[in-house]
């Protein structure tokens, strides 16, 4: 491998986790207003309401018909702070069904639903389900049906604390040049 190809690797990875503030000594002030953004970006978007830190579960169904909810004898077993049985997942030739238990409020577009087809994550318009500060969806991977749970109030939000970085240094700066190879 190019000798200069690998320490710009280097230097790309090492920077990507540079650091809690930064002295200007030979950096632009412009530069380190822009690693300063992207670290406060980063953590927005990890408690996004499509990051990671809300990620509840990711359970993936195994039988034709999945009961779901808190109870020890569901198929899928949710967060101990939902029902006991929320309802079951159906496969159908159309797709994944979604039955609510009688007595369960499940809404959809804020819209409360006992059955509904949820069309997964592959196709344009996915199905939320949401109950409290819980939401999920069917995802589909390589033919594998999963649901993703994700919790709104999740306690990761609000416990991530900074995360730890170098401070910007040109020391760590490395001039290369990039040569594409030829396919």
């Amino acid at each position: 491998m190019n000798k200069s190809l690998l320490m710009l690797g280097l230097s790309v990875f090492v920077l990507s986790g540079c650091g809690q503030g930064a002295a200007d000594d030979g950096v632009g002030a412009e530069y380190v207003a822009e690693v300063e953004a992207w670290r406060v970006e980063r953590l927005t978007k990890l408690r996004a309401e499509d990051g990671y830190l809300n990620l509840a579960g990711l359970y993936w169904l195994q039988n034709e018909s999945n009961s779901f909810g808190s109870g020890a004898d569901v198929d899928v077993q949710f967060p101990a702070s939902t029902p006991e049985n929320i309802g079951r997942f159906d496969f159908t030739p159309d797709g994944i069904v979604m039955t609510v238990t009688d007595g369960v409020e499940v809404t959809v577009d804020g819209q409360p639903i006992k059955s509904i087809l949820k069309h997964d994550d592959t196709t344009e318009s996915p199905v939320t389900a949401t109950m409290g500060s819980m939401a999920w969806v069917v995802v589909n991977r390589e033919g594998k049906t999963a649901i993703r749970l994700r919790d709104f109030e999740h306690p990761a939000l609000n416990a991530l604390p900074p995360i730890p970085s170098f401070e910007i240094d040109p020391a760590w700066r490395v001039e290369g040049q990039l040569i594409r190879f030829e396919e």
